[in-house]
């Protein structure tokens, strides 16, 4: 038999006193809380979970704010398209109406008063804020956009790329728009007059500045073989001496590849490579096939890769085939100062992934630059100019590598002013021409507008669905912990009270 002393009896009482009291306080701090899961040792993987829920949810947070930022910005750049839209088409009534039988020298001379009245109030929407930035300076945000001249010429100041966000994890997306994509157009304009009627297609809103490239054909030829000049100052000054032409045509021979453009590096998710091209001149197709086997030369021999040019948009593409053996994702390194093919390509110096079964396409069209180099330069500005596969060049056609809606309507003013009809009448072709670009702006904001709006809703719904997880496994059930309070705390007054009276038992008790 053993003995149970009053020592021990006590501390067994001491003991679970204690493991109650500890158990209420417990009860109170789940309560307090809301939680049945306070410290990882009460469930590590729920904890942790949680923890990994939380993170998530406050980087959805800054993307919401991000988003609201973007809504805001997008909903100004719809208002101030639409009066964009609104005062090219006012300018678009003057001409007609200046054109017209009716219309006098004194008339015109009134209009033009009318359209200097709508440059002075398109510079004023084209420098726009919200707060302290200007909404259409592109990155330089500080800096005033648009400045007009006292001969209603319009500089712009700004750059033509924006600035960019996260939207999403890994996901960016561009905020805002340059003045130079909507008051410019990305695309070559044929001057009135020409002989050619075939396409004509440029690159400027990948200049490297705010420069206009202005070219003269010197000999007539199909696109392929004409030769032309550049100007930089509209036409004053010429470079000197003829350049072929590009053109769009991927049987054309005309891509020069030397020691300046001829590697490119990538990179297979293990290792570098580097493809150099042999020298030589290439047609686009030839180029593509002799890219596509410098990269599975390369790399192991079962990888496959796949290049090709698109003749209908002037752009080369790689694809990183879906081949058992090739890597999961290959990033070619346009960064890298070695990857020297970049520009003839057509590609942007910015990394690109390519998972596997995925294809890239080139950020602009394929070919020589202006001055007829092969890479970008201060001479060229990243500019190209490239003509369509069908139609001839003649002598004294001329092409700009973009056109600006302040040059149209300064053209028309000048016109209005010197009663020149003609002029007059060609500014309307021009001003279709930068009311469509302005259309096509109207039109991706509000696409991007119900963009914005969906990517909203997905983070709300997104974070209303983390509130269901974490409530499930974190939330503690007040109805059972309000029971297991009143058990506790009726198991503590029992055991105070059986303990109260264990102390007053004494060996009389048993005496009796």
């Amino acid at each position: 038999m053993i003995r149970v002393t009053d020592k021990l009896r006590f501390d067994t009482f001491k003991q679970n006193l204690m493991y109650i009291q500890k158990s209420i306080a417990r009860n109170q701090d789940m309560v307090s809380a809301g939680k049945k899961i306070l410290d990882p040792s009460d469930d590590s993987v729920v904890f942790s979970k949680n923890v990994e829920i939380q993170a998530t949810k406050q980087l959805d947070v800054q993307f919401q704010r991000n988003l609201g930022r973007a809504k805001t910005l997008n909903s100004l750049y719809e208002t101030s398209l639409t009066q964009i839209s609104d005062l090219l088409a006012k300018a678009e009534e003057i001409a007609v109406s200046a054109t017209s039988e009716t219309s006098t020298a004194e008339t015109r001379r009134y209009a033009s008063e009318e359209i200097k009245g709508i440059i002075e109030h398109l510079v004023t929407v084209a420098n726009s804020k919200l707060g302290n930035t200007y909404i259409f300076s592109g990155k330089k945000l500080t800096t005033t956009a648009f400045t007009l001249n006292a001969d209603y010429t319009v500089d712009f100041n700004g750059s033509n790329d924006v600035q960019q966000i996260y939207v999403d994890a890994g996901e960016r997306s561009d905020l805002g728009l340059s003045g130079n994509g909507v008051f410019y157009t990305n695309d070559a304009y044929a001057y009135y007059g020409n002989s050619y009627t075939g396409s004509v297609y440029s690159n400027s809103y990948y200049k490297t500045d705010n420069s206009r490239f202005l070219v003269n054909i010197t000999g007539a030829g199909v696109p392929g073989t004409a030769t032309y000049q550049y100007s930089t100052d509209g036409g004053t000054t010429w470079n000197g001496s003829d350049l072929t032409t590009a053109t769009i045509s991927a049987t054309a021979s005309q891509y020069v590849i030397d020691g300046t453009n001829n590697k490119i590096v990538f990179n297979d998710g293990t290792s570098d490579y580097t493809v150099t091209i042999g020298p030589g001149t290439y047609t686009a197709d030839g180029l593509a096939a002799a890219i596509k086997a410098g990269m599975e030369g390369a790399t192991a021999a079962a990888d496959s890769y796949s290049v090709t040019y698109d003749a209908a948009t002037g752009k080369f593409a790689i694809r990183n085939d879906d081949n058992a053996a090739n890597p999961g994702t290959v990033t070619l390194k346009w960064s890298d100062a070695n990857s020297t093919a970049a520009g003839i390509l057509g590609f942007d110096t910015v990394d690109k992934e390519i998972g596997k079964g995925k294809t890239i396409n080139g950020d602009y069209l394929g070919g020589m630059f202006i001055d007829g180099a092969g890479v970008a330069n201060s001479t060229n500005k990243g500019t190209k100019m490239v003509f369509g596969a069908t139609g001839t060049l003649a002598a004294d056609d001329k092409f700009l590598d973009e056109i600006s809606a302040f040059d149209v309507l300064k053209k028309l003013k000048d016109g209005l002013e010197s009663d020149d009809t003609d002029t007059i009448s060609e500014t309307l072709r021009d001003l279709k021409i930068v009311m469509e670009e302005v259309e096509k702006n109207l039109v991706e904001t509000g696409t991007f507008g119900n963009q914005i709006d969906s990517l909203i809703n997905e983070k709300s719904d997104r974070a209303t669905l983390y509130d269901e997880i974490t409530a499930e496994m974190m939330d503690s059930d007040l109805g059972q912990l309000t029971v297991d309070f009143n058990t506790l705390t009726n198991t503590y007054q029992a055991l105070i009270y059986a303990m109260s009276k264990m102390q007053s038992m004494t060996i009389l008790n048993y005496l009796k």
